[in-house]
């Protein structure tokens, strides 16, 4: 018995194991994204936390540096809660909407097309996508041309994390 406790100690203290983090950034300035991440490996209970704190430690150094050109944490950039179709050169009419969104709460719906944005007339989808972004908390009117009705909306920007993971 003693011999197997032996066994499974040494087992458990050798075993290694990896860890993984990463962080996906996006410039607002100019709406590219980076993704910063690291791997390690170690062995049992002594390796393993080193190594986790070098992982860690590489990876906030990546996004400390991106940070100081103006990329934030993906999660944390601001939206609506709108979808529209991956051909930005497309009209702009919704796809989806996240329940419980801003644009929800205001009235938007699927199927709805945008053809002004803060009153300056929009033909694409990427026409919408265009600098200066938006901060949290920031206000949109939105003109949408809804069964032949031009209606206006005004929809606040919240950090998407509060949309995809609702508390």
């Amino acid at each position: 018995m003693k011999s197997i406790i032996i066994l499974l100690v040494s087992v458990v203290l050798i075993m290694g194991c990896s860890y993984t983090r990463s962080q996906v950034l996006f410039n607002p300035n100019n709406g590219q994204t980076i993704k910063c991440e690291n791997t390690g490996w170690g062995w049992g209970y002594i390796g393993y936390p080193m190594m986790r704190a070098m992982v860690n430690n590489t990876v906030n150094k990546c996004i400390n540096s991106y940070k100081q050109t103006g990329y934030i944490e993906i999660e944390k950039f601001p939206s609506t809660g709108i979808f529209f179709d991956t051909d930005f050169s497309k009209e702009p009419v919704i796809i989806k909407i996240l329940s419980n969104s801003p644009a929800m709460n205001a009235g938007l719906k699927v199927g709805d097309k945008i053809v002004e944005k803060n009153g300056v007339p929009v033909k694409t989808t990427q026409e919408l996508r265009l600098p200066p972004y938006p901060n949290k908390g920031d206000r949109v009117e939105y003109k949408v041309l809804r069964e032949g009705n031009e209606l206006v909306f005004k929809v606040e920007f919240v950090p998407i994390s509060t949309l995809l993971m609702p508390k």
